[in-house]
């Protein structure tokens, strides 16, 4: 961790170029006893405030970290400049000894307390549904008869194939898919992100207006710009 702190602080210092700004780097949270586990640090200033965070890749999966940057890219690409902020952009991106790393602005999550989750929960559900709304909206697609065939048909397909799934949802695979292929329903291609939940939510305080408009979903790294709509809403 020494390493990636050493090799930070320049380029930090540029990114805040206050003297005195970037005071502390420290992990942001335990690491995980996996192999593709990337390395989370919290950057904060001389006062203790938090001003942003690094993402480091892992020596298993050196890309891992600019994957995900790209496909970010790619959700604000596809999704346009009023609804694409809410995918939270990077300070800046790098590579340090064949890895990458990228910093974004340091933004707050979401209640931990019973109370204070019921509350914003509350609030902020009526907007990020319509968020997901205008989102598949935005980015409807349809594909092709062999696309059809290959994301759709043949997953369902499959599905249905396999041992020890309940036989009513092997039989509705199967359904779907003989529907599917003999075109009686028409399958769309939506943006998902793959891994919508609250701990990828965050609040973003240094944005204008009512705060449930100031979220911003992080961790792309398993999105889909084709994918399937209701993945994240479930």
């Amino acid at each position: 961790m020494q390493q990636w702190i050493d090799a930070l602080k320049a380029p930090l210092a540029t990114a805040f170029p206050n003297a005195g700004t970037v005071d502390e780097i420290t992990r942001l949270c335990p690491a995980k006893d996996i192999a593709d586990d990337t390395l989370k640090l919290l950057v904060r200033d001389s006062s203790g405030r938090s001003l942003a965070v690094v993402i480091c890749s892992s020596s298993a999966v050196p890309g891992q970290v600019a994957k995900a940057m790209q496909r970010a890219r790619d959700a604000r690409s596809a999704l346009g400049t009023e609804l694409g902020r809410h995918v939270l952009e990077p300070l800046f991106e790098g590579e340090f000894q064949g890895l990458s790393y990228a910093v974004l602005p340091h933004c707050d999550a979401l209640s931990n307390s019973r109370i204070g989750w019921h509350l914003q929960r509350r609030r902020l559900r009526p907007t990020l549904l319509g968020w997901l709304r205008a989102t598949a909206s935005e980015t409807l697609a349809q594909p092709d008869e062999t696309l059809v065939q290959r994301d759709f048909v043949e997953p369902l397909r499959r599905l249905g194939r396999l041992d020890g799934w309940p036989g009513a949802l092997r039989e509705t695979a199967l359904n779907a898919a003989a529907r599917a292929a003999e075109e009686h329903w028409s399958p769309r291609y939506v943006l998902i992100h793959n891994d919508f939940w609250r701990g990828n939510v965050l609040l973003d305080s240094t944005r204008s207006g009512p705060w449930p408009e100031r979220f911003v979903v992080i961790d792309w790294g398993g999105s889909r710009v084709r994918g399937h709509a209701i993945f994240d809403l479930i």
